[in-house]
Parts: C-alpha cells; sequence; structure tokens
C-alpha cells in the first residue's frame, strides 16, 4: 500500500521486485556507508530485503521522479514494537527523514509499532531529530578489539 502526503508518495517494493530498484538503492546505500562508516554491505541489506527482514520503501514525487528510499524494520521490544529506520536516503537536499516523517508514523501505526526509531553516527542528527519530535533514548558506544 503506498503511502503519500500529496507531495511524496512511498512505495514498498515487494522482496521479490527488489532487482527494480536496486542500482539506485544499492548507490545510495553506498552513499550512507561511507558517511557512517557502517560494517554493512549492501548485499547484506539486500538479503535482508529479500528475507522479509526488512522492508524497501521508495519516495517518488507526484509526477513519479525518484526522491530517495527508507530501509525499515520492525523490532520487538519487551512491551511491543519499535519501527527502526535502519537506513533513509535522500536523492535530493531534503532529508528523506524529515519529509517522510509523516508517511513513516502511518507505516510504525499500521505494522502496530509503539515506536519509531534510528541511530546514526552524524553529530547533524542531533538538532535535526529534536526538531522532527525524536527525543534521545540512549546512547550507543563501540570498541573494536
Amino acid at each position: 500500500m503506498p503511502f503519500s502526503d500529496g507531495e511524496l508518495m512511498l512505495r514498498l517494493i515487494k522482496p521479490q521486485d527488489i532487482a527494480c530498484e536496486w542500482d539506485r538503492v544499492r548507490a545510495g546505500l553506498e552513499i550512507i556507508r561511507k558517511s557512517t562508516g557502517d560494517d554493512w554491505l549492501p548485499e547484506d541489506v539486500y538479503m535482508s530485503i529479500r528475507t522479509n527482514n526488512a522492508a524497501l520503501y521508495v519516495g517518488e514525487d507526484k509526477h513519479g521522479d525518484y526522491l530517495g528510499f527508507l530501509i525499515l524494520q520492525i523490532l520487538p521490544q519487551f512491551h511491543g514494537s519499535k519501527l527502526h529506520v535502519w537506513c533513509a536516503h535522500s536523492a535530493t537536499k531534503e532529508p528523506m527523514m524529515r519529509r517522510a516523517l509523516p508517511e513513516v508514523v502511518q507505516i510504525a501505526k499500521q505494522a502496530g509499532a509503539r515506536k519509531i526509531g534510528f541511530s546514526s553516527k552524524r553529530d547533524e542528527w542531533e538538532a535535526v531529530a529534536a526538531r522532527i519530535g525524536f527525543k534521545p533514548a540512549q546512547m550507543s558506544y563501540e570498541m573494536e578489539i
């Protein structure tokens, strides 16, 4: 089911149809990976989508022009579930999370999730997250050995 605010439409890509979108999604994932330093590969994301462990939503405008994508996961928690925004990529200057938040909220509600979350090493998200209604829940640190 597409989610739309009139300016942006998020279209769920079925796992068996991911190949039709993969070239531009993979390119966006490489950009995300370079800016975050995360250790996943685009192939990990592909497999997660193909096995229904993540969902790919492609964003388009009312003319069908590509705006970016979101990779979403439903994660279990002790009291319900959380919609986790694993990856968000914008093909425009406006961040996809800011632009797609109303649709993401609807997707979360439809999935029965009680929370929406994401994580990022990029410090600009500290201010942006607050402006779009997110509050810090915990800090996460890692050390390689």
